[in-house]
């Protein structure tokens, strides 16, 4: 939980008070590596603890609840770095289980192409039509930089952003994989 009130703390402070979002990875263990996947009843155990932990949070993050300042988003990553939320549908279980105008979710291409089968716009549409996408990276399937030799296929991800009137903010997250002679 610390880690998330210093993160509410620091937005503060770059926004001048003003209305933010922390998203992320903001749940789970990364890294985690168990030798079996988690029952269906400890990944609900998981998710019940991640939304506690949330609300804590976004009271400490939001203490007038008529004024939202902090916004925090789950980001769902693949299964080879995070256990309990892999999916749109779990970090949509967390926010539905947490009940808090603070919480959101948001998406990852990257993530997506991995976690979500061969059409994640479904899942992203699904969240979206419950309003619960704040935030969203684009990404490209090995984590450069989105181009045209990428496997992921942006344009439902955008048809879909459109068709539900998406307002909220989009970045590239892309990880370089640069040597010495090639930096600019």
């Amino acid at each position: 939980i610390d880690h998330l009130k210093k993160a509410a703390d620091a937005l503060g402070i770059l926004t001048d008070g003003g209305p933010g979002i922390v998203c992320g990875p903001i749940v789970g263990q990364l890294g985690e590596r168990p030798t079996t996947a988690p029952s269906p009843a400890q990944m609900h155990t998981r998710w019940c603890r991640a939304a506690d932990v949330l609300v804590e949070a976004a009271k400490y993050a939001n203490p007038h609840d008529y004024s939202p300042v902090v916004t925090f988003a789950i980001e769902p990553l693949n299964r080879f770095e995070l256990v309990a939320v892999n999916r749109l549908q779990h970090a949509a279980a967390i926010v539905e289980l947490a009940d808090s105008p603070h919480l959101g979710v948001m998406f990852d291409t990257h993530h997506m192409h991995l976690a979500e089968g061969a059409h994640p716009e479904v899942a992203l549409e699904q969240c979206l039509r419950e309003g619960l996408i704040v935030h969203g990276h684009i990404s490209h399937h090995n984590r450069g930089v989105p181009c045209q030799d990428d496997q992921i296929d942006y344009g439902p991800y955008f048809h879909v952003l459109r068709q539900f009137g998406y307002k909220g903010f989009l970045a590239v997250e892309a990880f370089g994989q640069y040597g010495p002679d090639e930096h600019a």
